[in-house]
């Protein structure tokens, strides 16, 4: 499974909204997903957990994660920050 593919399963698996959805790249996390911050913290640590890596605080802005896609490209950042 790629980080996409793993990235839905987290969000259908842990959030209701995400399983009345049909999510894509584009999907809102606050606007379509309801995440408010509280949430979307709570969705960086079960990625941390599914992906099995550590978010550096110095690279989250959270004005920049708005959208599905957001959260791909971070993990895939932090994935290959990992491997460097």
């Amino acid at each position: 499974m790629d980080i996409k593919q793993r990235l839905f399963a987290l969000l259908k698996s842990n959030f209701v909204s995400a399983q009345e959805l049909e999510l894509t790249d584009c999907t809102e996390l606050n606007e379509e997903l309801g995440l408010d911050s509280l949430r979307l913290v709570e969705v960086l640590v079960l990625i941390e957990e599914e992906f099995d890596i550590i978010i550096d605080q110095a690279d989250l802005d959270p004005s920049s994660l708005r959208k599905v896609e957001n959260l791909i490209e971070m993990v895939d950042y932090t994935l290959q920050k990992g491997s460097a």
